[in-house]
């Protein structure tokens, strides 16, 4: 999170008070760093409310959103999802009663004075009359239309107060949805019109405020920071009673570190080390138990220095002598499809899978700790491109839809300044219809109507590109193959290169069936499993054999020492670990964690480097800029998110953390940061799960900690949350893709993705 000086903060919170001029603690608050924005970060904390809360746009309400939601909108008071004309969502309850739910939603302009036709489990409901602004509305429930576990709500905007003819849909934004027995006290005033929402951040004069809706609880898990420190300042806004705490610890442990009512200021000491986590509850409580309001003003916790941790740097004569050395290179981008680290050589896998790759490692960099931002290869590739995050580019979700024309793409970039640039691609989760080509001067599909190629069919292009780079200028080069993925077909002698004696082979064809078909039936015989995982081994030995073939090509031109060859992969591939074959929908190590090598020219003196900082996919077109001397461009700066691995490479200290997410029905993400990796599944009927696992001791993600470690699995898990909720908003879904040619179609089928 971004820190800045409290001074400003600190003369806000206090002009026009009756405070005293500020004491010693508050001069010294005024130089420290704001290190949690504690009403900014409220939708990523641990909300207890007196009944469930959905705040739409956040991973909890992922698994009950089923139709008819538009892109996430992100924004200061809080996130929302758009919907025009209708959406569907699910809510889930053991057994029928009656009961209420309150809307927290903003219409367009032109549904304003329109209406809302809510239906539930397919009967039609009362409509409701739509207001100009942010407001809640109560729809009734009835029991005899509920069902045990699952229930529809169907909600259809409208533009005017009568049934809309064809053509008069509206849209609105929706920002939460609270449910619970008809008779609840706190929904019943949450539904009155003179209220204001459960939770909102606001912002006054550049001074953020968070407005609670008691009696509820706020647990924000955090690292603290050397001398932390809470301010705040409290209020009750329309003539509300309300008790305010802020408490430190969970549940009975907690203990009061401050209290008191609207319009006090607190100034209060985290009596816990630097480094520590701990959790801090923000408490707003009405006389009696009875519903209330509260309003925080500019609550931040506040410390000096880093939170528990320095970072080396690398020595900036040693990055700029290392620039100096890339003057002219070229860069080559091998993507080698669905290759899992774990199967590398470089990695510590102990078959010989890759010698070439392992070549490449010892004459360069190893990162050891890559991962893709999805086990999936639009996606993935869509990130690697524009350095921006699943959840910004969306268009991968969609398989018919292609990357928004606004999205600046790494080739644009490269070829604006003159870099040759050139695709050669066998997936065609890769084909120009999706927008994947923009930017590159040549872009060649190597599948064909029989739907496969393999690696070795690249050899005839790549070879005459090499030829002709010899008399061009720099040039950026694109290499995408199909190896190691399913249906793992190498040719002789690769299938059964590793298979163990007496193990039962698998074919190609079982294979397909497997990844098809799991974690249903068929699923490999305990006795397949080693079968399955020799012809994984095999196909990626193959593609590897030509890897080694192209860094041979490039040595007999004379180009191997004026180039940068990247090898690494868009996601990795699951092979039974977690009841699991094939990628897109978990985001386990075997899946998510991907090679990355990068073989620098030899003068440049890297042979032989490993690198444990965090780096994922969005860091590579800074990165390919940056070796290519296309630094501080603009719109680069403007759109891209990553950052440059030159600098890591020579000893920065990379990424706080890596995200990955799932491309399945339910959005399942991914945060490894430290030591540790949390993985967090929406669940329609509660909080999401989580589960935490320490990948020193546990590489393999065996025992989750999340029950036994519930501190650090909560801290981990509010840092998801506030990075996704961070992410800038996106309004752009995607284009159309243009009409799949016969031949990307029978590719895609070949690979799994069509049946």
């Amino acid at each position: 999170m971004r820190r800045r000086s409290l001074a400003w903060v600190v003369a806000g919170l206090f002009a026009g008070s009756a405070c005293a001029p500020a004491s010693p603690p508050a001069r010294e608050a005024a130089r420290a760093q704001v290190v949690y924005d504690l009403a900014r970060g409220a939708h990523a904390a641990d909300a207890e409310f007196p009944q469930r809360l959905l705040h739409f746009g956040t991973p909890a309400t992922g698994a009950v959103e089923e139709s008819g939601f538009l892109s996430v909108v992100r924004e200061s008071q809080g996130p929302s999802v758009e919907v025009e004309r209708a959406c569907q969502v699910a809510l889930h309850w053991k057994e029928a009663a009656e009961r209420v739910a309150v809307l927290d939603l903003e219409p367009s302009t032109d549904a304003a004075r329109g209406r809302l036709r809510p239906s539930f489990n397919g009967h039609d409901l009362d409509a409701v009359a739509l207001a100009d602004g942010r407001r809640r509305y109560a729809i009734r429930l009835p029991r005899s239309l509920q069902k045990a576990r699952t229930n529809r709500l169907r909600l259809v905007f409208e533009k005017g107060p009568e049934p809309a003819p064809d053509g008069t849909a509206a849209s609105a934004r929706l920002f939460a949805l609270a449910y619970g027995p008809a008779e609840d006290p706190w929904l019943r005033r949450l539904a009155d019109p003179a209220s204001g929402p459960a939770l909102q951040a606001t912002e006054d004069r550049g001074v953020p405020s968070l407005i609670q809706a008691g009696p509820s609880r706020l647990t924000y898990a955090i690292r603290l920071p050397a001398g932390a420190r809470v301010l705040l300042r409290t209020r009750t806004p329309g003539g509300s009673e309300a008790a305010f705490r802020v408490t430190l610890g969970a549940g009975a442990e907690a203990r009061e570190l401050w209290s008191g009512a609207g319009g006090a200021a607190a100034d209060v000491a985290l009596p816990v080390a630097a480094g520590e986590l701990a959790l801090l509850g923000l408490e707003v409580q009405g006389r009696d138990g009875a519903p209330t309001w509260g309003v925080w003003e500019a609550p931040r916790v506040v410390g000096f220095g880093e939170q528990g941790g320095s970072h080396t740097e690398p020595d900036a004569a040693a990055l700029a002598r290392a620039r100096a050395a890339l003057g002219g290179v070229n860069v080559v981008l091998v993507i080698m499809d669905a290759g899992s680290a774990k199967h590398f050589g470089c990695y510590g896998y102990p078959r010989p899978t890759t010698p070439e790759v392992d070549r490449l490692a010892a004459d360069g960099v190893v990162f050891e700790r890559a991962h893709s931002p999805a086990p999936n290869t639009r996606v993935a590739m869509a990130s690697l491109w524009t350095s921006q995050y699943p959840d910004e580019n969306e268009s991968g979700f969609n398989t018919r839809r292609r990357l928004p024309a606004e999205r600046l793409r790494l080739a644009q970039v490269l070829a604006a300044r003159g870099v040759h640039t050139a695709g050669f691609v066998a997936n065609a989760n890769a084909e120009p219809g999706l927008g994947y080509d923009a930017g590159f001067r040549e872009y060649h599909r190597l599948y064909r109507g029989s739907g496969l190629v393999g690696a070795e069919s690249f050899r005839p292009l790549l070879e005459r590109f090499v030829a002709e780079a010899k008399g061009r200028g720099r040039f950026f080069l694109y290499v995408h193959y199909k190896e190691p993925h399913v249906p793992y077909n190498p040719p002789p002698p690769f299938p059964g290169m590793f298979l163990p004696p007496g193990a039962q082979p698998v074919s190609a064809g079982r294979a397909m069936r497997f990844v098809r078909t799991t974690p249903k039936k068929p699923y490999p015989r305990p006795e397949e499993l080693p079968g399955l995982v020799a012809l994984y081994d095999g196909t990626l030995a193959y593609g590897d054999r030509e890897v080694g073939w192209l860094r041979s090509r490039l040595e007999a031109a004379g180009l191997l020492e004026r180039t940068v060859v990247i090898v690494t992969a868009d996601h990795g591939e699951a092979l039974g670990e977690h009841g699991f074959i094939g990628h897109n929908d978990q985001v386990y190590e075997e899946s998510v964690r991907i090679p990355l090598v990068v073989r620098f020219p030899r003068e440049l003196g890297l042979a032989g480097r490993r690198v444990g900082a965090l780096v994922d996919h969005v860091d590579m077109a800074p990165t390919i800029l940056d070796l290519m001397a296309v630094r501080g461009d603009p719109s680069a700066q403007r759109a891209f998110r990553g950052t440059s691995l030159l600098p890591v490479a020579l000893g920065a200290p990379g990424r706080p953390f890596t995200v990955s997410r799932n491309t399945g029905a339910l959005p399942v993400f991914a945060i490894h940061q430290g030591g540790h990796k949390l993985v967090l599944t929406p669940r329609p009927e509660g909080a999401p799960k989580s589960e935490l696992f320490d990948l020193g001791s546990d590489p393999d993600e065996r025992r989750d900690l999340a029950e036994s470690d519930p501190l650090r699995a909560a801290f981990h898990r509010q840092e998801l949350l506030r990075f996704l909720l961070a992410l800038r908003p996106d309004r752009a879904a995607g284009e159309a893709a243009e009409p799949m040619t016969p031949e990307a179609l029978e590719n895609l089928r070949a690979l799994g993705y069509v049946n």
